[in-house]
């Protein structure tokens, strides 16, 4: 019977031996297959890596390393860091705080480094990151990537992107001067003709020449980073005083109420809007007001997702049979500024008259 049970025990130890075969078996295949899992890692990545001791002996090196030193991984492996010619003394106060963060429980550092590899200056991208044990820290793993030739694209786009600005604001500063002469030409001419049919018709041209003047100035003299978009309050605003000005006589007893949304708006939609104003409110001004005497309503907002500009007077109105076929100058060109937008325009003749746009930005 003893017999018996040495013969099991002897079996059970034969195959608890075979599991513990089988199973070391594994583990080392399972180790084989992540050791070449990491060094494929290791030497393929576009990283430079580099693994130190935490007293910063170097341990490995991967080949972009070695290719970027032109040195070989005997040359390296097994020396302190700090003993390497091209660390400066400036690294070498770096990487003795970077160990030093690590002992103390730090597990990632990130951080930029200028140094000399080779013949050249390079700036590289470092990021370092410790691996522990239940002895400690084990060692710390150095990624290494040289950005120097994205900082100098950077630094070329980002100078270009300076010197377009420089040419925009020149080119709006020009535009505005240049419009600035016709307009004062033209006033000239104003001066100088005793014909009042033609004084007025100079006087309008003049109106849409400062409309647009000033859209140029106010992209000039923008401080923002976008050349392309202007704010509504103040352009629309300026206008409005140009037309009182331009039309004092007529404006002396007219009463003008504003309420304007200071909304960004882009160079393509503030150009017609700016002169689809101007030809609503010198209509008004002109030939609303009879008597001298009257009110304009002039509105600029959001609603319902869509923009919306509206100038309304109570004065005589325009003839009930007026319309846009009619094809008049102002009454053309705010049709064809209104397709430019992508919007609708309406009159209405009821207690006066009310120009109302509506579009939405960018169709």
């Amino acid at each position: 019977m003893e017999n018996d049970i040495v013969s099991k025990l002897m079996e059970e130890v034969s195959r608890l031996r075979g599991e513990n075969r089988e199973l070391k078996r594994k583990l080392n295949e399972r180790l084989r297959l992540s050791e070449s899992k990491y060094r494929r890692l290791f030497e393929h990545t576009g990283y430079g890596v580099i693994i130190l001791s935490s007293s910063g002996i170097i341990q490995d090196v991967n080949p972009v390393i070695l290719r970027e030193l032109g040195k070989r991984k005997e040359d390296l492996v097994g020396k302190s860091i700090f003993e390497l010619t091209y660390c400066s003394s400036e690294h070498r106060d770096f990487l003795k705080m970077l160990l030093h963060s690590h002992i103390k429980g730090q597990r990632r550092i990130a951080h930029m480094i200028t140094c000399h590899w080779g013949n050249k200056t390079r700036i590289l991208e470092f990021t370092s990151a410790s691996v522990e044990s239940d002895k400690g820290i084990c060692c710390i793993i150095i990624l290494l990537r040289d950005i120097t030739r994205r900082r100098e694209m950077s630094r070329r786009l980002k100078k270009a992107i300076e010197d377009n600005r420089a040419l925009l604001r020149e080119l709006h500063h020009r535009s505005k001067n240049n419009l600035q002469v016709i307009y004062s030409l033209l006033s000239l001419q104003e001066d100088y003709t005793k014909n009042r049919k033609v004084k007025e018709i100079l006087r309008e041209v003049k109106s849409r020449i400062r409309t647009i003047g000033f859209l140029h100035e106010k992209l000039y003299s923008s401080r923002e980073e976008k050349f392309s978009k202007v704010k509504s309050g103040e352009y629309l605003d300026n206008i409005i005083h140009l037309l009182l000005n331009l039309y004092s006589e007529k404006a002396k007893g007219v009463r003008v109420e504003t309420e304007i949304e200071n909304i960004e708006i882009s160079m393509q939609t503030a150009l017609p809007l700016g002169l689809i104003l101007n030809e609503a409110l010198s209509n008004a001004l002109k030939y609303a007001f009879p008597s001298g005497k009257g009110n304009i309503k002039i509105f600029f907002g959001k609603i319902n997702g869509e923009l919306v500009l509206s100038v309304e007077d109570d004065g005589v109105g325009i003839r009930e049979k007026t319309n846009l076929s009619q094809k008049t100058l102002g009454l053309t060109l705010m049709e064809i500024l209104t397709r430019q937008l992508g919007g609708n325009l309406n009159i209405e003749r009821e207690n006066g008259t009310k120009v109302l746009l509506k579009f939405k930005e960018g169709r």
